[in-house]
């Protein structure tokens, strides 16, 4: 489990529990870093204190990872350390992501090679 700091308390990140949801999150970090690094941590966030915002509907991460910041802000925290705990919910949620071979493999288009079966 990783845990991160933020204002003196120690907060849990849980991978995420949407694989369709860590992916957009991760594919927005490429159009605004910031607002993906934030939304990272709203869908890893194992805090006590369960957050307002909500990864939409719409499937929109950068406008969620928007939320995320302003309400930690409007909650007192700093943003260096919103930043930092960010950065780490970034890196576990991509950990838990399938690489290409991965995926490629669990849907058999490599079961014809060596060490591989297909279903």
């Amino acid at each position: 489990m990783i845990e991160v700091t933020l204002d003196g308390k120690t907060i849990p990140l849980h991978p995420p529990t949407s694989l369709a949801a860590a992916y957009d999150v991760a594919a927005a970090t490429g159009k605004n870093t910031s607002r993906g690094l934030y939304a990272a941590l709203g869908l890893c966030w194992g805090g006590k204190q369960r957050l307002r915002s909500k990864f939409s509907d719409s499937y929109n991460a950068l406008e969620y990872g928007g939320q995320v910041f302003d309400e930690m802000l409007a909650a007192g925290l700093n943003a260096g350390e919103i930043t930092t705990a960010a950065v780490e919910a970034l890196t576990l949620l991509v950990s838990v992501l399938p690489s290409s071979d991965e995926v490629q493999a669990a849907e058999g288009n490599l079961g014809d090679q060596e060490g591989l079966t297909t279903p």
